[in-house]
């Protein structure tokens, strides 16, 4: 009885939802907070996770002036240039927090779900409004990207953005959905360069459906997005070394292309490296998604073709594309690299979950969700992202236990991209406090990441009576044995995932 009760309540909750939808004659408004809905899943304890790596080279970056990116970008991360422009002048606003730097990618959630919401709604009504817009808002790479402060969500919100626009001129063309369709195409890209990939399937799909006319625009918009786009591909090929690290990682193409790219659990950049419950629980969630889309096309003979061609066709080429490079090239197949294919995704999913029949649709629906909640919960776990990165722990043991005036000695990373001064990028106020024994002065903007000074003699400096002294764990500090010699005491050190923080205060 029991277990009957709880295989109706999704069906019933799902019902209850549609009926709530149909009183809303207005498909915006009703959209709207199905947007809503989507930006407060992402939003919820977003600010639990530490920043990883790449967050702090966002935070890094755009504490420059232009100026000094503008000379960075010559060399590397250029591709990224729009979205550091703009993240520069929203810390100006806003200032830098971690919740602040992900903000814009929690908003770009919250549209991206209003789009599909919308797209649903066009092509299918309630039913596929609903199931479009929770396909994206909970689909874990969609969250995952919304609590990142990177360019991703916002690839995914633009792409979602353009199925809207390409759905409608479908219908009823327009002056004005056509200029959606080029503005979102260009926005897309400008974030993420391997957006270029879904937007070409996009495109080959949409040919084949529009009118003769349509199509013509369709060619006349898409060739014009792509010469506005045509300086960062000339760039992006120029420099595409800087993902030639990929290639020292031992990964599994297999795990990145179907797990990684849609239902990630961020526990580890590379889950081929090591298994645990989180990288567990979505591969099983893929494998339930996958018996999902099996089931209902095995099951239904009236397969809603043009709508599932245009769903599948963007992620396959993306795909294909990047996984072929990978085999004959170097690798660059990584899951957050297909992001701008999740609204395509979403949709493909949504569309398989209407064609389920009613017993197919209790046992899926309650896996579906469980599975989503359990990753999107794992996500959220403080050094879910990458446990190696520990900027929260540094930051947040110095904010509560040292006080104004205190030193601070860095000890350097053990690598190029392995420095401990990420944390101040990422959290500046907690530091603020605090004076770099190191670094009385900030270097200039040389690098993609934070470095480390050499290491400095305090042998004769004038030093404050405590002072913090931050290493990796089990590491041999330097600046530990300089301040011996000095005369000062360590106190019992705190350890996190993978640096330890420790206060030295003179006899």
């Amino acid at each position: 009885m029991t277990l009957s009760l709880v295989s109706r309540a999704p069906d019933s909750i799902h019902n209850w939802l549609l009926l709530f939808l149909v009183k809303f004659r207005q498909p915006l408004l009703s959209s709207s907070l199905i947007g809503l809905f989507g930006f407060l899943v992402s939003w919820t304890a977003s600010w639990t996770p530490s920043p990883w790596l790449d967050e702090a080279a966002t935070a890094h970056i755009i504490s420059y002036p232009i100026s000094d990116m503008a000379r960075l970008w010559e060399r590397t991360d250029a591709v990224y240039a729009p979205y550091y422009v703009f993240m520069h002048f929203w810390i100006k606003v806003v200032g830098v927090t971690p919740f602040t730097l992900r903000l814009p990618s929690l908003l770009a959630v919250g549209v991206g779900t209003a789009a599909m919401a919308i797209t649903g709604r066009t092509v299918g009504g309630p039913r596929a409004q609903l199931l479009y817009g929770l396909c994206f808002a909970l689909l874990p790479r969609t969250t995952a990207m919304g609590i990142e402060a990177r360019p991703y969500a916002m690839s995914s919100m633009f792409m979602a953005l353009a199925l809207t626009a390409v759905v409608k001129l479908r219908l009823m063309p327009s002056v004005s959905k056509w200029l959606l369709l080029g503005v979102a195409m260009v926005g897309a890209v400008a974030s993420q360069f391997f957006s270029a990939l879904p937007i070409v399937g996009m495109v080959l799909a949409a040919i084949v459906q529009f009118s003769a006319r349509s199509r013509v625009l369709l060619i006349v918009t898409s060739g014009l997005s792509a010469l506005v786009c045509l300086p960062l591909a000339k760039v992006a090929v120029s420099q595409q070394n800087q993902v030639s690290w990929i290639g020292d990682e031992a990964y599994s193409l297999a795990n990145q292309a179907l797990v990684e790219s849609w239902f990630t659990s961020r526990w580890s950049l590379n889950p081929a490296e090591g298994t645990n419950v989180q990288d567990l629980a979505a591969v099983i969630l893929s494998v339930v998604a996958g018996l999902t889309v099996v089931t209902a096309l095995a099951c239904s003979r009236n397969w809603p073709a043009s709508r599932l061609a245009l769903a599948a066709t963007p992620p396959l080429i993306a795909i294909l594309v990047l996984w072929s490079v990978s085999l004959v090239d170097s690798p660059v197949l990584l899951g957050r690299y297909l992001t701008s294919s999740a609204p395509f995704v979403a949709m493909f999913l949504a569309e398989c979950i209407m064609l389920l029949r009613p017993k197919a649709k209790t046992v899926f629906l309650p896996l579906l969700l469980l599975g989503s909640v359990m990753v999107i919960v794992g996500q959220r776990e403080p050094y879910a992202k990458i446990p190696a990165n520990d900027y929260a722990f540094i930051a947040s043991t110095l904010q509560s236990r040292a006080d104004r005036g205190d030193g601070l000695l860095i000890e350097p990373g053990l690598g190029p991209v392995d420095s401990a001064r990420n944390a101040l990028d990422l959290y500046p106020k907690d530091f603020s406090r605090l004076v770099d024994i190191a670094r009385p002065q900030r270097e200039p903007l040389s690098f993609v990441f934070a470095t480390d000074p050499a290491i400095a003699d305090i042998s004769q400096s004038n030093l404050p009576p405590r002072i913090w002294v931050v290493k990796k764990n089990g590491q041999i500090s330097n600046y530990e044995e300089q301040l011996a010699k000095r005369g000062y005491i360590r106190e019992l050190p705190s350890a996190g995932p993978a640096h330890a923080v420790s206060s030295w205060y003179r006899r």
